[in-house]
């Protein structure tokens, strides 16, 4: 099993003056001393939710968004009693980093044959984190919901390359380096709702499995609900 800070995808969204203006409720995270880079999602007006594998050394974190830069030290990481199935953590912030419109609401639980939309940075982002982010975008339908919600991407549409990971058509997306901590959404009435979180990859003969934590597991929505009453934090899907 290998982490993917990293997304998988095809679609190309960020070519434009701002890299985020399509999906604005996604961050880029820097971790620590300028090492590497994750992705996450705005779920507060001061929050992040990434994974935990990012942030567990500690230290100052960046993050970029569509409204600019912001740094913090503070981090509430999910204790990993249960390992990757709960690698969550939130990025909190003493001041606001994006307007009410910009936070991804929490979805409900999601089932096998559910389309999910996976956005992320990743892959080429690892080797550009100095130059303008890329951010990618892609579809899938959930194959799996059982420790983590599961995707695959067939081995012949993944393009395997020295350290880019996996990456399928705009309908088999599949995640990459770069791309943990970055959601696994669902859209309701138009609006993208967050269901995931970027995990890992389980590279088999035939196909590529791509994992994410599933937000609706109880223990892991008790950590959501818990930090979100700790610091007013005003999350959106209790």
């Amino acid at each position: 099993m290998r982490y993917v800070s990293f997304i998988l995808i095809l679609i190309l969204v960020g070519c434009g003056k701002n890299p985020f203006s399509a999906y604005p409720q996604v961050a880029q995270v820097h971790f620590a001393e300028g090492r590497e880079l994750c992705s996450g999602t705005i779920v507060s007006q001061r929050a992040v939710l990434t994974a935990f594998h990012c942030v567990k050394g500690g230290g100052e974190f960046t993050i970029q968004t569509a409204r600019g830069f912001f740094s913090t030290q503070q981090v509430e990481g999910m204790p990993q009693t249960n390992g990757g199935v709960n690698d969550l953590a939130l990025l909190l912030f003493q001041e606001d980093i994006a307007p009410p419109q910009d936070v991804m609401p929490l979805g409900e639980a999601v089932n096998s044959g559910d389309r999910i939309e996976i956005v992320g940075f990743g892959c080429s982002a690892i080797r550009q984190r100095d130059e303008v982010p890329t951010l990618r975008a892609g579809q899938n339908v959930i194959l799996d919901v059982s420790d983590y919600l599961e995707v695959t991407t067939p081995r012949e549409v993944a393009i395997r390359e020295s350290f880019r990971g996996v990456m399928g058509d705009a309908n088999n997306a599949g995640a990459c380096p770069g791309d943990s901590g970055g959601p696994a959404a669902k859209k309701v009435s138009g609006k993208l709702n967050l269901v995931g979180v970027t995990y890992a990859i389980q590279e088999g003969t035939e196909e590529v499995r791509s994992l994410f934590v599933d937000l609706a597991r109880e223990d892991n929505r008790e950590f959501l609900r818990v930090n979100d009453q700790r610091y007013g934090l005003g999350m959106v899907g209790f």
